[in-house]
């Protein structure tokens, strides 16, 4: 399907261009949160069998707090460290007690650990039925710990209720929004797909060896098969010359523009690498040249400008 041009008639796109890049900026990096929190909840749920309500709670509720500190202050900060000791602490809360030491030191965090994580609810945003939720079922899980029998010496100590099941972190995940008011749905499919084919060995479609999008590069000139729509316009296809003007940092997004800067275009990754495979795109080796028409008319209008200013 060719791409269709958002159309903003009289005005040159400067701003909203850099509207749009800013919002791409911030969705990839909020799916950059996703990937490297999911990562880190991963590794720790997958290392231990534990209740259900506990996995559910890490997995689609503290990921969520994770997501947002990753995002607003990176993952060297403190308040990064601290969301992963809380669930380190968490998830060896809820481990089979086979002591008394460790018994005595379950009841000694539990009291801080309730306080962490009620904290960092808050500052996610979590519904106050999920937390109430949740907060009673880890009551029941610490209770049947706490007094549960104790094994006696040489016995093999008790193993929690059920293995962990098989992780899938594929769906989207909506969260609070860091960059402003309401919420976002984060989804990191585009930047699994970018970094996939990062890491790829080039496939040479599209000119010579090259490997697009990959070896785009703002500035770059393409023509592109488009559908013209907006007032007075009928929608008809036509292949018009565009520039790459923005390329997200994890090339999950490219922004094209028109010649006149007065239309642009902007294409996920599959979607600018389908039309390369296709024929929608091909890559032109240099500045298309302009038509006469566009020349005589550039002409015109910068006499006019001059003859305004010097009125």
């Amino acid at each position: 399907m060719p791409a269709h041009y958002v159309v903003v008639p009289g005005a040159r796109i400067d701003g909203i261009v850099a509207r749009a890049a800013d919002r791409v900026l911030q969705e990839e990096a909020l799916a950059v949160a996703k990937s490297v929190a999911q990562e880190e909840v991963r590794a720790r749920v997958s290392a231990h069998p534990m209740p259900g309500a506990v996995l559910e709670f890490l997995v689609e509720q503290w990921l969520k707090l994770m997501m947002i500190i990753h995002v607003r202050r990176g993952p060297a900060s403190e308040a990064w460290q601290h969301a992963i000791e809380a669930m380190e602490q968490l998830i060896w809360s809820v481990q089979p007690k086979d002591t008394p030491e460790d018994r005595r030191k379950l009841a000694t965090i539990v009291p801080p650990l309730i306080k962490r994580i009620g904290a960092g609810m808050e500052a996610a945003g979590i519904e106050h039925e999920v937390r109430e939720f949740f907060f009673a079922e880890l009551m029941k899980i610490h209770t049947q710990i706490m007094g549960a029998p104790m094994k006696g010496k040489g016995e093999a100590p008790a193993q929690a209720s059920a293995a962990t099941p098989a992780l899938d972190f594929a769906s989207s995940v909506t969260i609070r929004n860091p960059y402003g008011a309401g919420e976002v749905q984060v989804s990191a499919a585009e930047l699994a797909e970018a970094d996939s084919a990062a890491n790829a060995a080039h496939r040479g479609y599209g000119s010579g060896e090259a490997n697009y999008p990959d070896d785009l590069k703002q500035g770059d000139w393409v023509e592109l098969k488009v559908v013209k729509e907006g007032e007075n316009e009928d929608g008809k296809e036509e292949r018009r010359p565009v520039r790459l003007i923005f390329i997200s940092p994890r090339k999950t997004r490219y922004i094209f523009s028109d010649r006149g800067e007065t239309d642009y275009i902007e294409c996920t990754r599959s979607e600018i690498t389908r039309r390369f495979r296709t024929g929608e795109a091909v890559y032109m080796e240099e500045e298309p040249e302009v038509p006469f028409f566009e020349r005589i008319m550039g002409g015109v209008i910068s006499k006019m400008r001059g003859a305004t200013a010097a009125a």
